[in-house]
This record gives C-alpha cells, sequence and structure tokens, in this order.
C-alpha cells in the first residue's frame, strides 16, 4: 500500500487526481500508516471486509462527483505517464467508457512478457512503453479491474460494482459488460503500463477456488451466457497469431464469441480484413464493436461470402459452442 501511494504521488501530476483509500479490515499495520495520512488523500477505515466491489463502491461515493474514476489496486507501482495515456486513451472519443492499461501480471491478453527482478525495474522499462504510438489502442469486451479507469457518466449508469461478488473475482469482468450494456466501448491502451504484483490479495489462501466456481456460476446465471468463456482467447488463438502474414490477407474466425481475438488480430494487422461469426447473441451483443461479427449458425444459415473470399479461417469450438467438424468442413471449403 504505501509504495503504491508513493508512486502515484511521484508519477501522476498532483492536479490530476485525488486519492480514495479503503482499508478493508487489514491486520498488518497499514490502517495506522494510512491514518498519519492526509495530503491530497481521503482514507476510509473499515471494520469489516467490504471486498473488492465494496471497497471500490465506498471509495467512489467519497470521490469528487465530477471526476472520472480509476480503480487501482494496492500491489501496484503507478509508472510515469500511465495515468496521461490511459486518460488520452478514454477520450479518444465520446463513447469510450473505459481504458484498461499493459502489466506484468495481468489476464486478459493485457500482460506483456518481461521480467525483471525488482519493482524499481518494472518502473523504468516503463519509461520506453508510455510514449506517444501511432497505433496504441485496443478495443476489448472486457478490462481487468486492477487497473481500470472509467468515465463518471459510465460509472454513474452503471451505479458501481457489483457486491454479489463478495470477496472477489469477476466483477471487473461484470462492470465491463455493464459498460458496454449502457452504450460505451472498452480500449486498452498499450502505450499505459503500470507494475501489478499480482495475487496479494487472495494468493493461495484457503477458499479461493470455490469463491472462483462461486462467482463463475454467479456471473454465467446473473448474464444468462457463459460471458466468460466467450471472452477469453485460447492458447491455440494465440499460436495462432503468431503465424500470420506480414502482408495484407482475409481473415475469418467462426465461434468468434465477444470478438477479443478478431481485435487482437485487427490490432497487430491493421492491413487485415478481420471478420467474425457467432452464434451467441449476447456474446456479440456485449462483445468488440470494431470488428464486424455476424449472428449467425452456419451450419444452417446462409453465409453471405463469395467463393475463395478468406485467406485463413479458423474455427473456435467453444464449450456452449461445439460445431460438427465433417459438416462444417464441407461447409468452409468454398470460402478458402
Amino acid at each position: 500500500m504505501q509504495q503504491c501511494i508513493r508512486s502515484i504521488k511521484k508519477y501522476c501530476a498532483p492536479s490530476a487526481y485525488e486519492i480514495v483509500v479503503v482499508d478493508n479490515a487489514s491486520t498488518d499495520g497499514v490502517a495506522k500508516w494510512l491514518s498519519t495520512q492526509s495530503e491530497k488523500m481521503t482514507v476510509l477505515l473499515s471494520d469489516e471486509n467490504l471486498g473488492f466491489a465494496g471497497g471500490c463502491n465506498a471509495c467512489i461515493k467519497y470521490a469528487a462527483p465530477d471526476t472520472d474514476i480509476f480503480l487501482l489496486n494496492n500491489d501496484t507501482r503507478m509508472t510515469r505517464n500511465a495515468l496521461f495515456w490511459l486518460r488520452m486513451g478514454l477520450y479518444e472519443d465520446d463513447k469510450v467508457g473505459a481504458t484498461g492499461c499493459m502489466a506484468n501480471f495481468c489476464g486478459n491478453e493485457q500482460d506483456v512478457p518481461v521480467s525483471f527482478s525488482q519493482p524499481s525495474q518494472y518502473v523504468t522499462y516503463a519509461k520506453s512503453v508510455n510514449v506517444p504510438m501511432a497505433n496504441p489502442y485496443e478495443e476489448k469486451s472486457r478490462l481487468c479491474g486492477f487497473a481500470m479507469l472509467i468515465r463518471r457518466e459510465a460509472i454513474n449508469i452503471v451505479e458501481g460494482l457489483d457486491e454479489g461478488f463478495g470477496l472477489g473475482y469477476f466483477e471487473d469482468d461484470d462492470i465491463s459488460l455493464r459498460i458496454r450494456q449502457a452504450g460505451y466501448r472498452l480500449v486498452v491502451c498499450h502505450n499505459s503500463f503500470i507494475y501489478h504484483q499480482g495475487s496479494a490479495s487472495f494468493g493461495n489462501k484457503p477458499g479461493v477456488q470455490e469463491l472462483l466456481s462461486r462467482n463463475y456460476e454467479y456471473i454465467k446465471k446473473k448474464w444468462g451466457y457463459d460471458c466468460l468463456m466467450n471472452a477469453v482467447v485460447s492458447k491455440n488463438e494465440k499460436e495462432i497469431l503468431s503465424k500470420l502474414p506480414d502482408t495484407a490477407f482475409r481473415f475469418l474466425e467462426i465461434g468468434c464469441g465477444s470478438g477479443n481475438f478478431l481485435s487482437m488480430v485487427k490490432y497487430q494487422h491493421p492491413d487485415a480484413t478481420v471478420l467474425g461469426i457467432e452464434r451467441v447473441p449476447d456474446a456479440v451483443k456485449y462483445g468488440v464493436t470494431s470488428i464486424p461479427i455476424l449472428l449467425c449458425d452456419i451450419m444452417k444459415d446462409t453465409i453471405p461470402f463469395q467463393d475463395g473470399y478468406f485467406d485463413v479461417i479458423v474455427v473456435n469450438q467453444r464449450d456452449d459452442n461445439i460445431y460438427e467438424v465433417s459438416k462444417l468442413a464441407e461447409i468452409l471449403a468454398k470460402f478458402v
């Protein structure tokens, strides 16, 4: 906690932030240290663990009403210009509802494959990343909540995080869906890197797997479909990404879910023509908006593409989206 707050004060312009901290009934002495801090900081000391969502909501209530909200875990280190570029991405257009950064420890393909022994080395590394880029923005259907900047209008509409997730896990997926439901886009800023220790709150503590399972079922029931399965980018997809040609190509993914892999392809290959086909309506409804995704069942519906149109076709067999392989191969043969 101390290092996180010190990094904010060191690397963020004083006029650019106010800090609101909630101490979720900690027992390591942090609460005592927080009580001595007053400069540009509001400290909320809770006698009980409110969970990630509850703690964030408590902080949001105390933030100035006209400010955007930056959710930041305490096991992070802010880096120079990271917040600046997140704000630039947030206001890239008025339909961006939230932005997320890159990190050394992160899911959702927001991770960077770098490894150092000391947090200070990651902070130094960030100097080479947090700079102007010609192509910094990649749309996602979800963002990691450890460092998420949310437009004030969007957080007001969705009314904070869902405290039904208890201590934590998947509430960032849920608020991402609700921001999308409100009509906003979600964007990762590749020119914003923040150090993240990772798993500082839960680690290998007892009950973690039970909490994960409980919240996985909770979010599926809440949204009526497997929103997590449809948002994930698989290991096989990442391997395909590394093998794509450098020249312009036409790319189709069948069973694309919410389009996050397609968005990765388009980000890394801006000259490519990228399209998707998906038969789960809500996966498309709450998916990325920058990639054309055709809502249909390729096993039943007529596909409006010319013969030989695509250079690459990928089929993603999700748990709730299984295709009959032999029949699918027959259908697709004419499109390649």
